[in-house]
Order: structure tokens, then sequence, then C-alpha cells
């Protein structure tokens, strides 16, 4: 069970600041939605989900806390960095091929991670 009174304080933050929520909801996974509200006396909120298209009418949903198994809470947002060198001023396209070489190829890849506070 999760503690309901910070994941409404969540909510409440989400929504001020436009940013999404991640949680698990049952045994649907993880829930990555943008909050518009709450319902009923506060059982639940309401908010697009993130996932899934939106041209896909199913893409607002409600979800009550009581049906809530994990609750991350506000995303914040990160920035990602990957270093790595080059021989001579590369272009664009060397920069490109490198990155997806790194991702797919390299076990060891080095990046830091520093939240945004933009």
């Amino acid at each position: 069970m999760i503690e309901v009174s910070q994941a409404t304080l969540d909510v409440i933050e989400s929504i001020k600041n436009s940013r999404p929520l991640r949680f698990t909801y049952g045994t649907s996974g993880e829930r990555l939605i943008q909050p518009t509200g709450f319902f009923g006396d506060f059982v639940g909120f309401e908010g697009t989900d993130l996932q899934v298209s939106e041209e896909d009418p199913h893409n607002f949903k409600r979800f009550l806390f009581k049906r809530v198994t994990h609750w991350d809470g506000v995303c914040l947002p990160y920035k990602v960095s990957v270093t790595f060198k080059f021989e001579g001023y590369p272009t664009d396209k060397e920069v490109r091929e490198q990155l997806i070489f790194l991702a797919e190829e390299s076990d060891d890849l080095e990046y830091t991670i520093l939240q945004d506070n933009d």
C-alpha cells in the first residue's frame, strides 16, 4: 500500500508544475501519467496516459489510490551526457553513427546524469 497523503501531494505538484507521474497500477505495470485532477472525495486522480497515442480515445484514464502498488511520484527532468573521443573534427553523421554503435555494441557505456533545473 502506498502513502496516499504523499501521493496526493505529488499529484498536486505534478499538476502545478506540468510534470508527469510514474507509478505501478495493479498488475498492469508501470504508468506515466500527466494528471489533470482528482475524482470522488480524493479517492483517485485522472489524467492522460503518456504511453498511449493522443489519438487513442482510451488515453484519458482514472486511477484509484488503493490500486496503486508502487509510487515513484513526480518525474524530474534529467540530462544524460555521453562523452567519447574523435580524432579530428567530426561531422553530425559521424557523431550519430558513433552514438548508435556505442548504444548497441558497447558493454561498458559511460555516461553522466544530471538533474535538469529548467
